[in-house]
């Protein structure tokens, strides 16, 4: 199975969760240009979700905009969620047209050795690698600016931040229907840990080789986990 899949069957889970529910807000951290391997994105769209979507690299943020070219129910933030306000070292790769895999723009992080795992795959990713101080907001901070009451969906993919960012959501205010993070970059410990650390407020936790999926609400019923275990993408 390719990661094309995983997306796939990541986006039927949303829409079973949405098929009954008229308005959705999303917090999407991490978007990149908001279409590769975005499982998000077709259903923003289609449905005219309102929310917030947050990209650092200030040149895939350009794209980013692009792409949702029209829709005025967005808000879009060219910085970083951290665990304060201030600025950071960010590290990615630049620009290109040198034919590097289709997902290379989605390598950034707070850590450069997450972006050199990739040389296998990029031999000569050294040459590519930047960094730059890039403006940063802690998730509180976030949501007090926008005053944000609602939150369904959140979504993140930090390339090895992410379970320092589920910590600071409010899950006893919020309590997001799913939860989507990346922990293909977190070590065992902290990818068990961040499973138990959404288990503890009432999820149902999947994953496959590269996400965490929280559930949680009336729509996770039998039909949706018998959905999710035919797939063979997901350890339920």
């Amino acid at each position: 199975m390719s990661w094309q899949d995983e997306v796939r069957v990541t986006q039927e889970i949303i829409e079973w969760f949405a098929k009954d529910k008229k308005d959705v807000y999303f917090i999407q951290i991490g978007c990149c240009d908001g279409v590769v391997g975005d499982c998000l994105h077709d259903l923003i769209i289609r449905y005219q979700w309102r929310g917030i979507l947050i990209e650092p690299v200030k040149y895939l943020f350009e794209k980013l905009r692009a792409n949702y070219e029209g829709c005025d129910q967005l808000i879009f933030c060219n910085v970083a969620i951290s665990s304060e306000d201030g600025s950071k070292d960010f590290w990615y790769l630049r620009k290109n047209d040198d034919g590097l895999p289709v997902w290379y723009d989605q390598l950034g992080s707070f850590f450069p050795d997450v972006v050199l795992k990739h040389e296998k795959e990029i031999p000569n990713i050294r040459d590519y690698l930047v960094s730059e101080k890039i403006a940063c907001v802690s998730f509180n901070s976030l949501v007090e600016k926008y005053n944000i009451k609602q939150v369904d969906i959140v979504q993140i993919d930090t390339e090895g931040y992410d379970f320092e960012i589920l910590k600071q959501v409010d899950f006893e205010k919020f309590r997001p229907s799913i939860v989507i993070y990346e922990h293909k970059h977190l070590s065992q410990e902290d990818k068990e840990a961040s499973q138990e650390f959404l288990r503890g407020f009432g999820y149902k936790v999947i994953y496959d080789s590269t996400d965490s999926i929280g559930l949680m609400g009336d729509f996770v019923d039998g039909s949706l986990m018998e959905h999710i275990k035919n797939s063979h993408l997901f350890v339920v």
